[in-house]
């Protein structure tokens, strides 16, 4: 999209659409995870060094399919155990911009590792309650610099 054509933001439009429109919105998921008796599970969007770009988390869901309810932190500049793997399952939210713009942000999980998050900061914990979805808008109150 040509950048002079690009409308400016204002109160009244949402703070998604307008990073949508300029190519800067990008939705994905990380597919299969799973974990075992004293084991975790995580996935985590991390902003690369040389990114250029500030991250910002606007929306995040996670599907629990399992029996006990499981405890989900949402952790900020931490360091992650295990060897993750990187998924494919992200793409821009708007697919009429030519070409379509690449994310900068990497989208990694692990499955069944032992430990939890170390350093940076624990922002928050919610229980989940099986078969249900937890959602959460956090309208870019996180922000991971490059």
């Amino acid at each position: 999209m040509d950048p002079c054509r690009l409308p400016m933001q204002t109160a009244a439009m949402a703070n998604s659409l307008y990073h949508s429109l300029q190519g800067q919105y990008f939705v994905g998921y990380a597919d299969n995870m799973f974990f075992e008796k004293d084991k975790n599970a995580w996935a985590a969007l991390v902003n690369p060094n040389n990114s250029g770009i500030n991250l910002f988390v606007n929306v995040w869901t996670v599907s629990d399919l399992y029996e006990p309810p499981i405890r989900l932190q949402f952790w900020i500049n931490s360091t992650l155990p295990g060897d993750p793997i990187e998924s494919r399952l992200v793409a821009p939210s708007n697919t009429a911009l030519y070409p379509l713009p690449t994310p900068r942000v990497r989208l990694l999980q692990a499955s069944n590792v032992i430990g939890f998050p170390a350093g940076g900061i624990k922002g928050f914990v919610r229980r989940t309650v099986p078969g249900e979805t937890v959602a959460e808008e956090e309208d870019g109150k996180f922000i991971v610099p490059l």
